[in-house]
């Protein structure tokens, strides 16, 4: 079996990992994609984690009357982030590589200070407009369509939401330090019912192209994907992952194995059986995607664990643009966010 970390799993608002077997048929498949297309509960969990409603209670005292209490409730507004995108060209089999030439030109725009708004953008699509009127709406006139919200299967989407960029990136060039501003900012997360992991996408509009040594960071919508885990779908994940990695380590113990009697013995027949049986066993290694694994389960390091302990959100993805909804879609380089939240 193998995980791949595939675009259009995003699009079409799938679970952000696909599990495929070493023929590339599609196996396990209620591990991450359930039944029917609707939106799995743990994006509305998501949503009151980031968002948390809190009540506070004060006496009221007033002359020659008993004491009240005035209960009072808030709800948190935003949620901070700080992202950095690492844009170039270093791709692998369609994705980008997580452990990139440092040879190859890269631009590095770091330092984003974006915040996940509670307020629906103007642009949301139904059924969110009528099912979520308690929520506050956006001030904004336009922001950009996301691939949940606005694509194919919109009911596996919490909504199309405000994203505020506070900070803007920057870069170095040989102009010195450049500032990268982005507009029509939004986000969403998409979930799909019964999947172990779902997407945290942001997008917005690059307000013009930026160059950096030969690459660029084109003008129009970027989209910027992270995974989130549940705690379940993240302990099956990195129970899989350490099982193939024993598998190819006993591959590689076998073939020194082998290699050891292969040179200890005289006898011919002998020797093509050991060169058989070495042969096999780098075969076996060859098919663990130990790769694949290590692109698309994240490491203790690479998550960040939201207030609960039950959903997990990676702090390691990628950022690419297509022509919503059915264009082809073109990586252009990985991203990593952080917390900026107190």
């Amino acid at each position: 079996m193998k995980f791949s970390l595939g675009i259009p799993s995003i699009v079409f608002g799938m679970a952000s990992v696909v599990l495929l077997d070493s023929g590339s048929r599609r196996v396990e498949a209620a591990f991450l994609f359930g039944e029917p297309m609707i939106i799995d509960p743990h994006a509305t969990k998501f949503m009151n984690v980031i968002f948390p409603t809190t009540t506070t209670t004060t006496k009221v005292v007033e002359e020659g009357e008993e004491d009240n209490e005035m209960m009072t409730t808030t709800q948190k507004e935003e949620h901070k982030l700080k992202l950095h995108l690492n844009i170039g060209p270093s791709l692998r089999k369609g994705r980008p590589t997580t452990t990139p030439n440092q040879a190859t030109p890269r631009m590095p725009i770091t330092n984003f200070g974006v915040s996940l708004q509670h307020k629906m953008t103007t642009t949301t699509p139904a059924p969110f407009a009528g099912t979520m009127k308690t929520m506050t709406s956006s001030s904004s006139s336009s922001t950009v369509k996301l691939p949940g919200a606005h694509g194919p299967h919109p009911a596996m989407s919490v909504g199309a939401w405000d994203l505020s960029v506070h900070r803007p990136g920057q870069f170095i060039s040989k102009n010195g330090a450049q500032s990268v501003d982005v507009t029509q900012a939004s986000w969403e997360v998409v979930w799909k019912k019964d999947a172990q992991a779902g997407s945290l996408i942001m997008g917005f509009n690059v307000a013009q192209d930026y160059e950096r040594n030969g690459v660029h960071f084109p003008q129009g919508t970027v989209y910027i994907h992270f995974p989130v885990w549940s705690k379940e779908g993240l302990a099956i994940a990195k129970d899989i992952k350490a099982r193939a990695f024993q598998r190819a380590q006993d591959a590689l113990r076998e073939r020194d194995e082998e290699i050891g009697k292969l040179q200890s013995t005289s006898n011919l027949l002998l020797k093509a059986w050991h060169y058989r049986n070495i042969y096999a066993a780098i075969e076996t290694y060859s098919l663990v995607p130990l790769d694949h694994y290590k692109e698309c389960i994240p490491d203790d390091h690479e998550i960040m664990e939201l207030p609960g302990g039950d959903l997990f959100l990676m702090t390691r993805g990628y950022c690419w643009t297509r022509e919503l909804p059915w264009g082809k879609e073109e990586i252009l380089g990985t991203a990593s966010l952080a917390s900026e939240d107190n």
